[in-house]
Order: C-alpha cells, then structure tokens, then sequence
C-alpha cells in the first residue's frame, strides 16, 4: 500500500478545517501554524552523532538505555526527547487529534534518516491498538508512516496487526517487553520486505518497537531499523540534546 491518489480532496478538507478553525501552535497556542518558528527552534533534537545508534538514546561517551539489552532491529534514529515543546505536537496529535501536524511530523522524522531512504525497501508503521483507534478515531502512525513514504519515495507496507487491549504505560520495563510478547503479528498474504523502516511515535523502553521487529524478522525480513519521533529519556544525557531546526 502505497500513498497517492486524493490530493484534490486533501487540499480541499484543509482548506476546510483552515478557514473554519485556524491553526494555532501545538506548544504556544501562538496563531498562525500547527508549530510555530520559534518552537520549532526549541525542539530538542537528537543528533545521530550524539546518539545511541542502537537505541537513539542522546549520550555522551557510552549509552545506559540499552546496556545488556538484545534488540531484534538493528538501528534506532529518534528526532528528539519527549519533553516540550516536542512532547505538545505528540499530545496535540494523538489526544486532540490535529491531523495538520501530520506534515510536520513527517518531515521531522524524514529528515532524521534521509540517509537511511537508498538501503529500505518499505515504511512499515507500528500499528495502533484496536481500543486507541477506536478512542482517537484515527491511525496516528499510519498517517505519519505515508507523509514519511511519500518524502522518501518508499512504499508504505502496513504489514503489522496489533492484537489485545493491553495499556503499557504504567508498567515498568521488565514488564513493557513482557507485556508486548505476541501482542503483534504480520498481516497474512503480504510479502514482507527485506529491508525494512519501522516508524512510531515514542520510544519508552524499545519493547513496542522489538515486539514488532521480532515479528517482522520472524516472517521473513532481513533487517529492520526502527525510527521515532520522541525518546522517554531522562538525566544529564538528555539535557545533552540540541535546540534547533531539523529540516
């Protein structure tokens, strides 16, 4: 499943939602766009050159997100760490549902691998739970997934299905990856990719992203490089990170 097709419609809804409910910014609530200059300036990025290239995690000499910890993919790039004005565009997106900051999504998180974009073969999004779709009434990162294949010019595969109502984030991280164990499968009847994307919003403890990875590897594909938009990270590693643009 690639994306394409509708853009006149597209073009049309926005125009819509703009003249009938103006943007304003996810952080400052300023008029004017869904992110703001000046926010957009604040974000705290994370640079792959001062990344954990196994799990994304901002560092200086040696990472201590993933010491001892095996990940069935074998690469994390994350755009920044979940604190604002960053963690305002995951709240706006998911929990108030401005499906505006898309784009800005998108462009975020293709910027962050654009070297990555020649070794895939497909964009692949961590579905969302059956009990979150039907809360939010939308797929987040199906959305964001085919903004992010269309800017890399990869086809977007939604190849994973979630199973179960399980919430993880109360538990802690012995018990996320316990938790997330067989709670994703492959779509039945899709060719599974050799080299795969897999996008999602925020990174906590990375048992969301080895759950669907183990799966993918399971099937059939030969590498899988996870990518997401924030990293739970607290600490003076965090404080480590670069206000700034990343387009």
């Amino acid at each position: 499943e690639a994306g394409g097709g509708g853009g006149g419609g597209v073009v049309w809804r926005d125009g819509f939602v703009e003249l009938f409910f103006p943007a304003r910014c996810a952080a400052c609530d300023a008029p004017g766009g869904v992110l703001c200059s000046s926010c957009e300036a604040l974000l705290p990025l994370i640079l792959p050159a001062r990344a954990c290239a196994r799990c994304g995690a901002p560092m200086r000499e040696a990472c201590v997100e993933c010491v001892g910890r095996e990940f069935s993919f074998s690469a994390c790039r994350v755009v920044g760490v979940l604190r604002s004005p960053l963690s305002d565009v995951v709240t706006v997106y998911k929990d108030a549902g401005e499906r505006r900051l898309v784009t800005v999504i998108g462009a975020l998180m293709a910027a962050r691998i654009d070297d990555w974009a020649t070794w895939a073969d497909a964009v692949v999004p961590v579905p969302v739970r059956p009990a979150s779709r039907s809360t939010r009434g939308f797929d987040h990162m199906r959305l964001v997934a085919a903004d992010v294949a269309a800017r890399t010019n990869l086809p977007l595969v939604r190849l994973l299905q979630a199973h179960g109502t399980g919430d993880q984030r109360r538990l802690g991280r012995e018990e996320r990856f316990a938790n997330a164990l067989g709670r994703y499968a492959v779509r039945a009847g899709i060719r599974v990719p050799r080299r795969i994307l897999l996008l999602d919003d925020v990174f906590t403890t990375g048992a969301t992203f080895e759950a669907c990875s183990a799966a993918l590897m399971a099937a059939g594909a030969h590498e899988v490089r996870a990518v997401a938009l924030a990293r739970a990270a607290d600490g003076p590693d965090a404080a480590g990170c670069t206000p700034g643009s990343a387009t």
